[in-house]
């Protein structure tokens, strides 16, 4: 086993010849920051690539560097995390796991063991935008990045794309909300989101007077999202994180099952993680997911009913 911190990228690097294959979350800012860090430490000899968990975890590739992301079952030699959810498949596919389930975030995790070979000191407000973000304090500007990211995700160019992202996370260092949309290729997809679903965004921009201002202890919104694309999903849940417990997204059938997103609120009494994993699922106590099929959607209202005073069904 390899020494921690700084020498674990030197026992990295003695080990396997550049390019170093990294693998990232690549539908929201700590897997982008992962990434970024990532491309710094190892002074950009990287092939990056980015997926969604569900994805990784089934995948049959192997990779050097993991981040943000439960480790695919073609395993990898490093990985940095911070989901509880991904403790066991970490011990089993990887040889060196860094994971803190009590970090705010994979970057975190990340600057915490590199700090010292990351030769750009002012991307510890990157780390920190990040960390808040990621644990759920997110204003529109973050939750409109996401959109955009997630967007672009989800076509043909996303790692390329997405490998631009990286490095200009690392040329403008954003630490505020709002440097993010300045982000070159995140404004223009942003601006096209705006342009294609603005009905749709103004319909979200509706949802905090559907509840009202404060919701009672113990109220859940199940947002039935399944005629809006996915990607919007972090606008419903900027729009509401401050007005209910608990938001269930359900997402668009794909054949026979939906990808559902949860997210409670921090210090509240429900916990999204042990709803997603009686699913399948994970995530953060605070923010999680999996994919829902069509026959199980009874006992998802059933579950969230039981943890519930009331809930409120919101639909387009």
């Amino acid at each position: 086993m390899p020494p921690r911190g700084v020498e674990i990228l030197d026992w990295l690097t003695s080990s396997v010849d550049p390019p170093y294959s990294v693998l990232s979350h690549g539908e929201d800012l700590d897997g982008l920051a992962s990434a970024a860090l990532i491309y710094a430490a190892l002074g950009g000899e990287v092939s990056m690539r980015f997926e969604s968990p569900d994805r990784a975890q089934r995948s049959r590739k192997s990779f050097h560097v993991v981040a943000d992301l439960p480790p695919p079952a073609g395993g990898s030699l490093i990985l940095f995390d911070h989901h509880r959810s991904n403790v066991d498949l970490a011990r089993e596919r990887a040889e060196v796991v860094i994971l803190d389930p009590r970090a705010p975030s994979a970057a975190s995790v990340i600057w915490r063991e590199f700090a010292g070979r990351i030769d750009v000191p002012e991307l510890g407000g990157l780390v920190e935008l990040t960390s808040r973000v990621d644990s759920g304090d997110m204003g529109f500007c973050a939750a409109a990045f996401t959109s955009a990211v997630k967007r672009i995700f989800w076509t043909g160019k996303r790692d390329r794309v997405l490998n631009s992202i990286v490095r200009s996370l690392l040329e403008l260092r954003p630490e505020r909300e709002e440097e993010l949309l300045e982000i070159p290729e995140v404004k223009r997809a942003w601006a096209e989101v705006e342009r294609v679903n603005s009905e749709e965004i103004g319909w979200i921009s509706s949802l905090p007077s559907r509840v009202g201002d404060a919701g009672p202890a113990g109220l859940v919104a199940v947002v039935d999202a399944r005629r809006i694309p996915g990607y919007l999903s972090p606008l419903i849940h900027q729009a509401l994180r401050d007005r209910v417990d608990l938001i269930v997204t359900l997402g668009r059938w794909r054949g026979n099952d939906s990808r559902v997103s949860l997210r409670s609120r921090r210090g509240g009494p429900i916990d999204a993680l042990e709803i997603a994993r009686s699913f399948g699922g994970g995530g953060h106590p605070n923010a999680a997911g999996f994919t829902l099929l069509e026959r199980d959607l009874p006992r998802l209202l059933e579950i969230v009913r039981s943890r519930s005073k009331r809930v409120v069904f919101l639909r387009p």
